[in-house]
């Protein structure tokens, strides 16, 4: 087999693709075929072209990720199954130096094993909360989290709030649940230039179920719940854009 030929029959798959209605089981197929065929590539030629910051696994391109209606390439590790917001958040983490060895942490939503092996990697002890995912330790409901106040040094919840019926009650419960000390790091989907934050009438599946479409007023939410709210405004170099995808 040619050298590259995997890879040409991986990108065939993917212009194939755009035949396929999206949303569909066959849809799904597609990617999951493309994904096959980055496998058998990565043991014919195992092209160091990107490497993921948490688990270390590096080749010649991510695996594909489906959405509902959509697929995004080259963005799922296939050593820990991190995206690109665990690996650009695992490097802010690094560089902001908010972990300190035996830091109780905890992670709301947990979908991957990538921020165990981070936290485990900077001897931190773990602990993710979700009601549906077998990758967490506890399956607990984030708007009313079975804790003790003031007990973990960080908290990470990312792409869950998009989720939870009463976001303002998990948000409460986030800050009874952290240090007066600690960090607590939230990532959603976002329109920065809106003002206000749209409240569905019923979880839309073209959004992988979200209930709300947020807005910059998301301050408000956790200002008011006590928290002191900081934007975060991470840039990477380009090297390390390209290399973690």
């Amino acid at each position: 087999m040619r050298k590259n030929s995997t890879i040409v029959l991986a990108k065939l798959v993917r212009k194939l693709q755009v035949y396929i209605a999206p949303g569909t089981s066959r849809f799904d197929r597609m990617v999951m075929l493309y994904n096959d065929i980055l496998g058998l590539s990565y043991r014919i030629h195992n092209r160091k072209i990107v490497k993921c910051n948490i688990c270390g696994w590096e080749g010649n391109r991510f695996l594909a990720f489906t959405g509902h209606t959509y697929a995004w390439y080259n963005v799922r590790c296939p050593g820990c199954y991190s995206m690109p917001r665990h690996r650009g958040l695992a490097e802010y983490l690094s560089e902001r130096s908010y972990l300190q060895k035996e830091s109780r942490c905890l992670e709301i939503g947990a979908t991957s094993k990538a921020f165990k092996i981070y936290l485990d990697e900077n001897d931190c002890q773990y602990y993710s909360v979700d009601l549906a995912s077998n990758v967490a330790t506890v399956k607990m409901d984030a708007q009313e989290m079975g804790f003790c106040d003031s007990i973990f040094d960080l908290i990470i919840c990312s792409h869950v709030l998009e989720h939870v019926s009463h976001d303002k009650e998990a948000i409460k419960e986030m800050h009874r649940i952290l240090k007066p000390t600690g960090q607590c790091i939230v990532i959603v989907p976002i329109a920065r230039k809106r003002l206000t934050t749209i409240e569905y009438d019923a979880p839309d599946p073209r959004e992988h179920g979200h209930v709300r479409s947020y807005g910059r007023d998301i301050v408000n939410r956790f200002s008011t719940s006590g928290f002191h709210v900081e934007w975060m405004q991470p840039a990477f170099t380009e090297e390390k854009v390209k290399k973690w995808r």
